[in-house]
C-alpha cells in the first residue's frame, strides 16, 4: 500500500471497540508492484503478498479477533491478460496459505468482475 501511496490506519485495528474481525485485502494489484531487492527492481507478486498477509496476521495476533485473507482474482487494470491474472492470483493464494495462523478466506469477493 505504501508503494501505491495508500494510507491505512492498520495500527488502530486492535483498538476498534465494536469489531469482531478483519479482512486483509491483498490482491495482485498491490502485490505485483515492482520493488527493489538486492538492488534489482522487479515484480515479486508471491514475496510481496506473503509479506502483506503476514503483516495483517500479526496485527490481530493475541487480540481474540478473527482475520480473513481476501483472494481477489483480478484487478482493475485492462492491460493484463487472463493468463497473467491467473498466474498472479495463484501466487497470492499460495502466499496466504503459508500463514498457519489464518484459516478463513474471502474468495472471489466480486464475482461479477470475473
Amino acid at each position: 500500500y505504501t508503494q501505491w501511496r495508500i494510507v491505512s490506519p492498520e495500527a488502530l485495528l486492535v483498538s476498534m471497540p465494536s469489531c469482531d474481525g478483519f479482512i486483509a485485502q491483498i490482491w495482485t494489484g498491490t502485490a505485483r508492484t515492482p520493488n527493489v531487492y538486492q538492488g534489482v527492481r522487479r515484480e515479486r507478486t508471491f514475496e510481496t503478498a506473503f509479506l502483506e498477509y503476514g503483516i495483517m496476521q500479526e496485527l490481530t495476533r493475541g487480540t481474540g479477533r478473527e482475520m480473513w485473507f481476501l483472494h481477489d482474482p483480478i484487478e482493475d487494470n485492462p492491460r493484463y491478460s487472463w493468463s497473467d491474472y491467473r498466474k498472479n492470483y495463484r501466487s497470492t493464494v499460495v502466499a496466504s496459505l503459508l500463514h498457519p495462523g489464518v484459516s478463513q478466506y474471502e474468495v472471489c469477493p466480486w464475482p461479477r468482475r470475473v
